[in-house]
């Protein structure tokens, strides 16, 4: 009876440690997600991509409706390019 009372309190603190270490895993990897999201605003290297955010707020600030291939065709991308 020792025994299982024992095993069942060890259980029991780790089943109370599980909810802490899983809370600790996810703020990580949403502080990683955020890193990551902002990199493009903050990498020189995408200038490019950039751009192309900033053409894409411009259209959507004038107002109006938009397809596919009028966001293409208004951004002057080829909708048959595509980068990997």
């Amino acid at each position: 009876m020792a025994k299982e009372t024992e095993a069942l309190r060890k259980d029991n603190k780790r089943l109370a440690e599980e909810p802490r270490l899983k809370s600790i895993v996810l703020e990580r990897y949403e502080e990683e997600l955020k890193r990551y999201r902002n990199e493009a605003f903050l990498n020189e290297m995408n200038e490019g991509i950039r751009k192309y955010y900033r053409e894409l707020i411009d259209l959507f600030k004038k107002g109006g409706t938009y397809n596919n291939f009028s966001l293409f065709e208004d951004l002057w991308i080829d909708p048959k390019a595509r980068t990997l």
